[in-house]
């Protein structure tokens, strides 16, 4: 894997306390679109178990029939 752009641990303590228990989706991904934090209202609508590792992880690695959805959308 190629070394990632931020470390999930750089999250403070207080973005992810914030984003933990927000109702809408929320993620945070590095330069290179690795996913570092997602809460659960995006695990929700993603359709990804909670105990599911994504550190590091692009969407098409965590949810491959959901990424050239999203992919679309983004472009």
């Amino acid at each position: 894997m190629s070394q990632m752009y931020f470390n999930p641990k750089d999250i403070s303590h207080q973005t992810i306390y914030l984003l933990n228990n927000h109702p809408h989706p929320h993620h945070i991904r590095d330069k290179a679109s690795r996913y570092l934090y997602m809460n659960l209202a995006m695990r929700k609508l993603l359709n990804i178990p909670t105990g599911g590792p994504i550190e590091g992880k692009r969407l098409s690695e965590i949810k491959p029939d959901s990424a050239e959805f999203f992919e679309g959308l983004h472009q």
